[in-house]
């Protein structure tokens, strides 16, 4: 007799049939998709970290930009306003 398929936590689903179009989620062994949801766990861990690293150029970028931008309007004040 077979039994039912386990069901996966539906972020775990929609993972598996985004990265994995091929694979027929409902009829795979557990441990099968527990490997295949411990891939996506980490794909999503490298995401978050990619994000988090381009967020903070963002807010570097915004900085330094502020500070040029209180430096130019010394230097016009100092040198052509005066």
């Amino acid at each position: 007799m077979q039994q039912p398929p386990v069901p996966l936590p539906s972020s775990a689903s929609v993972c598996v049939q985004f990265f994995f179009p091929f694979i027929n989620v409902s009829f795979q062994p557990k441990a099968l998709l527990s490997l295949i949801y411990i891939i996506c766990r980490a794909k999503i861990t490298d995401l978050a970290t990619e994000i988090s690293r381009m967020q903070k150029e963002v807010d570097q970028f915004n900085q330094e930009n502020a500070t040029f931008l209180t430096y130019e309007k010394r230097y016009v004040r100092q040198y052509y306003l005066s």
